[in-house]
């Protein structure tokens, strides 16, 4: 059996971000004797762990259950802290649930500390958190500081955070949306304390919404009249 999913997980660097992979991989994982073969799953463990700080929840979620389900094998116990952030992809992202998924996060600060031995939960839990940061609830990020905070007490933890900082850095900026794409370049204006980014960018989104449906509405109109006159001059 090992034979024939060993090559199936060393794929992962390359599929890691394609959820039947994934899928695939979780459903196998129990079939593999990890304990023999663990030193060759460094490659698909690196992957998941990237997953974790993509905005993707969907990529979060399968990539934590195949972690808790690793850790279950070599470790035979679950860490809680793994159990928590797996509730807390798993908590509706919306007003209404953002109180108990900010208890969730400063749950994952406390539990930090007794559930880091492990080779590469540490790092995992970082990224993780990066993936937070990627929620649309401010009110979570907050929260995600403590984490993190607690994450750089040590040396060690303080090099992951330093590098995963690094690393977003400088990423490339992401690519727009259609959506985004079609809006005209304004210049850029320096804010005041009474004025909100947001709200401007929505702004001339509406703006330039508007503008199309006069285009619309005036194409009609413009037709007949270059219509007509080509008749005329027939």
């Amino acid at each position: 059996m090992s034979k024939i999913w060993l090559p199936f997980y060393s794929a992962a660097a390359q599929y890691r971000t394609v959820v039947p992979y994934l899928e695939g991989v979780f459903s196998s994982i129990d079939s593999l004797n990890i304990g023999e073969h663990q030193n060759k799953l460094e490659s698909l463990v690196s992957s998941l762990i990237k997953n974790l700080r993509t905005p993707s929840r969907t990529l979060r979620l399968l990539s934590l259950k195949i972690l808790e389900r690793i850790i279950m094998k070599t470790e035979h116990h679950s860490p809680e802290i793994l159990a928590t952030a797996l509730a807390l992809e798993n908590c509706p992202l919306d007003l209404q649930w953002a109180r108990l998924a900010s208890t969730y996060v400063r749950r994952m600060s406390v539990q930090y500390s007794a559930e880091t031995t492990h080779p590469w939960l540490e790092k995992a839990l970082t990224s993780f958190c990066f993936g937070i940061m990627t929620f649309k609830l401010a009110q979570l990020w907050d929260d995600v500081i403590e984490v993190l905070k607690a994450i750089c007490s040590t040396s060690r933890g303080e090099e992951i955070v330093s590098s995963l900082v690094f690393e977003w850095l400088e990423a490339p900026a992401p690519v727009q949306s259609l959506d985004e794409s079609k809006l005209e370049p304004t210049e850029r204006q320096e804010l005041t304390e009474f004025q909100c980014s947001n709200l401007i960018r929505t702004e001339e989104s509406l703006t330039k919404i508007e503008r199309e449906f006069i285009d619309i509405e005036n194409r009609p109109e413009h037709s007949f009249e270059s219509d007509h006159e080509e008749q005329s001059s027939d």
